[in-house]
């Protein structure tokens, strides 16, 4: 019999750190809670476009994560019926460009003044409102994605699987390394973009091919990103590993 191996890929919208210490989780008595994926659609009434738009992640364990436009954050919330609050947020400190730090500013800082929280009729909107009953945070439920399995008959082990988040001159990306066999891909995380790539051999480091982009990861710490769509005489970016 042959051997294979499967490499199961989950696309998942947002990725969660892990919880910080914080106030306890009380349970809501409402039938619907505010738990899961969430995007955020609005801010104070303005609605919010941008290339790396911030996300909330709620379980019901009261853990709270996600990222803000730059950087990711993790922290505790404490819901007592429609009742909401936010502790401190500890958050990583990469830098972005200007227009991205300062909406991550705001948006973290809106979660000071939060005090409640509803969903629409349809539970496809979570609304954050403070003291006085005005929506400070609007989120739209994030969109679950999916899953794929790759069968490789000529695998002797078990997939093995690494990730990472670099800084490319201002802009992150997550990459994850999948190996099996002779099969090698990264999924890139570019924005709001998600990227499968496939690695073309390279006498210097591993190169991956995938829709408009090349990434030449070198070893270390070091990568490089490539849009084909910039023309020929465009400079790959470089990146560093995200400390």
């Amino acid at each position: 019999m042959r051997n294979q191996t499967f490499v199961s890929i989950a696309f998942l919208s947002a990725a969660m750190l892990a919880s910080t210490a914080g106030s306890a989780w009380a349970i809501s008595t409402q039938t619907a809670t505010p738990t899961g994926s969430w995007t955020l659609a609005e801010i104070d009434g303005e609605e919010v476009q941008a290339e790396r738009v911030p996300t909330l992640d709620i379980v019901d364990t009261g853990d709270v994560s996600g990222v803000g436009g730059c950087n990711r954050f993790a922290g505790k919330a404490e819901i007592r019926d429609d009742e909401m609050s936010f502790g401190a947020l500890a958050s990583t400190k990469m830098a972005c460009d200007e227009t991205a730090m300062q909406l991550e500013q705001v948006y973290l800082k809106a979660f000071e003044t939060v005090a409640s929280w509803k969903l629409e009729e349809d539970q496809s909107k979570l609304i954050l409102a403070d003291t006085q009953g005005q929506p400070v945070l609007v989120f739209g439920r994030t969109t679950k994605g999916a899953a794929i399995t790759i069968d490789i008959p000529d695998a002797t082990e078990q997939a093995q699987s690494q990730s990472s988040t670099y800084d490319c001159n201002g802009t992150q990306v997550e990459v994850t390394y999948i190996n099996a066999g002779s099969v090698s891909l990264a999924t890139l995380t570019i924005g709001n973009e998600f990227v499968v790539a496939a690695n073309v051999i390279t006498g210097s480091g591993a190169r991956y091919a995938g829709d408009r982009f090349i990434w030449h990861a070198k070893g270390g710490a070091d990568a490089t990103l490539e849009d084909l769509t910039k023309g020929e005489d465009a400079a790959p970016v470089a990146c560093v590993v995200a400390g």
